[in-house]
């Protein structure tokens, strides 16, 4: 039984409960996406759920950006 309750503990702890969007915006395939002092932007004033941080990569891919989510809790 406390092999079930450890395991259980371990996927609570890989769980993306809050998350912190960016991006930048794309370039053409010739140039780099991450010039030396062009830092990704966040997107998000405070971390969001996983499921409202996905609506947001959504919404800057669209408008032609690369995207990436970063895990808070």
């Amino acid at each position: 039984m406390d092999r079930v309750n450890s395991t259980g503990q371990a996927m609570l702890k890989m769980r993306w409960n809050t998350v912190d969007v960016y991006s930048i915006e794309k370039r053409d395939a010739d140039e780099e996406y991450f010039i030396k002092g062009e830092p990704l932007i966040k997107r998000t004033a405070e971390p969001v759920s996983l499921s409202e941080g996905l609506e947001v990569c959504t919404e800057w891919e669209t408008k032609g950006h690369v995207v990436e989510l970063r895990r808070v809790s």
